[in-house]
């Protein structure tokens, strides 16, 4: 009971901890975007803050179940031990938080904020080799601009089409955002790509019925909590945490390829009737979490018995 009350404050101090920063950083990121674009674009908290949550619950399920794993290792928790309450404290916060958050989805918004448009007459902007001047003011779409182009004469932007154009109003490009220096990482965008979608795959299995979402949530903690074994390869904890790391960022990407639609539909073609479209990712989920499990159980057995011998 003292090793179960231990890993539940543990795991349930992870994942609300990733939660909170990841859905913080998710908002200031969202926020900021709103915020650099010409005109400046109208912000609902709300709306953001559930975005940002939805995003973030992901991260929060894969740090929670990696960091835990690695820390029923290093207090000697029995293997099974904590495959089973991992896969049932994954489960169970997972279930909680989207049940909450699309809830939260389908309630109305308050109203949207408005921000002061960055820079003024004058203000230039640039998107790759082209660079653009407002002449007029920046928070309205229809300023006149002026564009040059790498060996091409300046080009004068009207204010607005003649009446007699047939073309609408909103046909001219928008305006690329205020310049803010920004260095992402290759690896930092991807790994938020697919986080993103991870999540959004989730939130979309809950709209399209309640089982297929149950389904999927249960067999993804499943196979996450079955990787115990990868924190015993060696004797040195953090090499363990560093090898389970890599291996719960192949999973991600692993369960972004599943889920794609081209190979959904291949599967599908090679399966026929036998497995319905919503349980295809389930079950290869289930079965490859089976033969971890299965594996591990061996290997917890061998050396008990080394132990034994000895």
């Amino acid at each position: 009971m003292k090793n179960l009350a231990r890993l539940a404050l543990f795991f349930s101090s992870v994942f609300f901890l990733s939660f909170l920063i990841i859905s913080g950083i998710r908002f200031l990121y969202i926020w900021i975007d709103a915020v650099r674009a010409i005109p400046a674009h109208s912000v609902e908290p709300a709306v953001v803050f559930v975005a940002s949550a939805k995003i973030a619950l992901s991260t929060a399920i894969y740090c929670a179940a990696l960091l835990s794993l690695s820390y029923t290792a290093r207090r000697a928790m029995p293997a099974a031990f904590s495959i089973i309450f991992v896969f049932l404290f994954t489960t169970a916060f997972s279930f909680a938080f989207s049940l909450a958050l699309g809830r939260l989805e389908a309630v109305e918004s308050a109203a949207s904020v408005s921000r002061k448009t960055l820079g003024d007459a004058g203000l230039r902007l640039r998107s790759g080799d082209v660079t653009i001047v407002i002449t007029g003011d920046p928070a309205d779409a229809a300023s006149p601009r002026v564009v040059a182009m790498p060996d091409r004469p300046l080009i004068f932007q009207e204010t607005s089409l003649p009446p007699a154009s047939p073309l609408p109003q909103n046909t001219r490009p928008a305006l690329p955002p205020a310049p803010f220096y920004s260095s992402n990482s290759w690896f930092m965008i991807s790994l938020g790509l697919d986080f993103g979608i991870v999540s959004e795959q989730l939130f979309t299995r809950l709209r399209s019925g309640f089982f297929f979402f149950c389904v999927y949530l249960l067999s993804l903690a499943l196979l996450l909590s079955s990787c115990r074994f990868v924190f015993e390869l060696s004797s040195w904890p953090l090499a363990n945490l560093f090898f389970g790391v890599l291996l719960f960022r192949g999973i991600l990407g692993f369960e972004v390829f599943l889920n794609s639609e081209e190979i959904q539909s291949l599967i599908s073609f090679f399966s026929g009737r036998l497995i319905p479209s919503g349980l295809i990712s389930p079950t290869i989920y289930t079965g490859i979490a089976l033969l971890v499990i299965v594996y591990t159980l061996l290997v917890a057995t061998a050396r008990g018995r080394r132990k034994g011998a000895i």
